[in-house]
């Protein structure tokens, strides 16, 4: 593992996943990268100003929870948060993409899947999905696994990320006709 690249939108439950990411960092000697990707389609003054606020936010934030001397980059970029997250994890050979959990909207969620769904569904690089404050490390993980290469690398991942944790994976196999099994 070379790095750690973790994406905000400066929520709270994106400021966990930050907060989480940096500390595996440091606990790894690896650089962590945090990235806020804004939707370009807003107007081209709005955008630049909303930019440059993200940065300045986002540099504030890191400064604030990263250890003295660690390496911790941070920027903020116009585009698709998929594309750009996906595009920087490969550009960056990120060992792991951490994301903090998407908040609940249910109707919404019955008709598309949210940003971190998406990331999850085609990313080719482990990713931590980070629910709350890292006070500790990791005692248990579970990585469901669809035995894949990717989730060969996930796996390897959480050894890395957890070596102390109790593992299990976990693979769910769905019942063709099951509706029809009376249960």
């Amino acid at each position: 593992m070379r790095n750690i690249l973790v994406a905000t939108d400066l929520s709270a439950r994106s400021d966990r996943a930050v907060q989480r990411a940096v500390r595996l960092a440091a606990q790894l000697g690896l650089p962590c990268h945090v990235l806020s990707v804004i939707d370009d389609d807003l107007p081209v003054d709005m955008l630049a100003t909303l930019l440059k606020d993200v940065e300045d936010r986002l540099a504030q934030f890191v400064k604030s929870v990263a250890a003295k001397g660690q390496t911790v980059t941070s920027a903020a970029v116009a585009g698709d948060p998929q594309e750009v997250l996906l595009g920087m994890a490969e550009e960056l050979d990120a060992g792991l993409v951490v994301l903090g959990l998407h908040r609940r909207r249910p109707l919404l969620d019955l008709v598309r899947d949210s940003t971190m769904v998406r990331i999850v569904r085609a990313s080719r690089r482990p990713v931590l999905l980070v629910k709350d404050l890292p006070n500790q490390d990791y005692a248990k993980v579970l990585v469901p696994v669809s035995f894949s290469p990717a989730c060969a690398a996930t796996l390897r991942a959480a050894k890395t990320i957890a070596p102390k944790a109790e593992i299990r994976s976990f693979h769910a196999v769905p019942v063709p006709f099951a509706g029809l099994t009376g249960d």
